[in-house]
């Protein structure tokens, strides 16, 4: 994550918006938080935010959750990566495009999130 005190105040903001855990000394928010469960209510979150810190905060935070996600989903089904592919594009899509480095770090791995960003990226219609 990002090591500014700007972004700070955004995490804490998100955080207290989303009744998240937060304290200054938590090095990467997003993947302490994570929450499988609660990928909609971060995906939905991250579709209102307007402002551009925040929508990263919320990226981070969707795609730890994502890999928590399919974790528990292992050996991956295509259908586990094509429905939260779906439901990834329609909410986070805007994000994805408008922020593409923040996908970075999962594409370089060879795991199922990168794998969901990869299709999405590939998608001509994305």
């Amino acid at each position: 994550m990002r090591t500014n005190y700007a972004h700070y105040e955004v995490t804490a903001r998100v955080a207290a918006r989303l009744g998240l855990p937060w304290h200054i000394n938590m090095q990467d928010w997003n993947i302490e938080v994570a929450d499988p469960t609660r990928i909609d209510d971060f995906l939905s979150a991250l579709a209102a935010a307007s402002e551009r810190e925040e929508r990263i905060c919320l990226l981070d935070l969707v795609l730890a959750s994502l890999d928590e996600w399919f974790e528990a989903r292992e050996p991956l089904e295509t259908i586990h990566l094509d429905d939260m592919a779906q439901r990834v594009s329609s909410l986070a899509g805007p994000t994805l495009r408008d922020f593409p480095d923040v996908a970075e770090y999962w594409v370089e791995n060879d795991n199922p999130v990168a794998q969901l960003l990869r299709r999405l990226f590939a998608d001509p219609e994305f």
